[in-house]
């Protein structure tokens, strides 16, 4: 039952996301459509964002056998390493949109949402949403 409870909640936070990026689309009169378009800017953002997702998997599991092997395995860690990860994701998507396009609104969006999820994984650690131990 607590899976499902889980499930439901991050399918609640993925709405939000979605309805804020409406919202703030519409706002700047923007394209809705783009919402769920493929976000590289060019050949180069697209290999630096490869790049980083392979490097960032094998953090992920260099993390994930560091922790499993201590006697107690903290779940702030992955959360934290989540919180770098989407600021680094950030940074490099809005380096590529200020070089490299004219779209300059796309870095408000993108931005709200890594506000929102930063926001959440705050909130899951400090209030200890899911039940983890610290």
């Amino acid at each position: 039952m607590e899976l499902v409870k889980a499930f439901l909640i991050l399918i609640a936070i993925f709405l939000f996301i979605m309805l804020i990026q409406i919202i703030i689309r519409k706002s700047l009169h923007m394209n809705i459509k783009d919402i769920f378009k493929n976000r590289h800017i060019n050949s180069l953002h697209k290999k630096i964002n490869w790049y980083m997702g392979g490097i960032g998997l094998l953090l992920w599991i260099v993390l994930l056998i560091n922790t499993s092997a201590s006697p107690s395995p903290s779940f702030h860690v992955f959360l934290w390493f989540i919180i770098v990860w989407a600021l680094l994701d950030f940074m490099i998507y809005a380096f590529f949109t200020l070089k490299y396009t004219s779209k300059r609104k796309e870095i408000l969006v993108h931005f709200a949402e890594l506000t929102i999820w930063i926001a959440v994984v705050v909130t899951v650690i400090n209030f200890n949403i899911f039940g983890l131990s610290v």
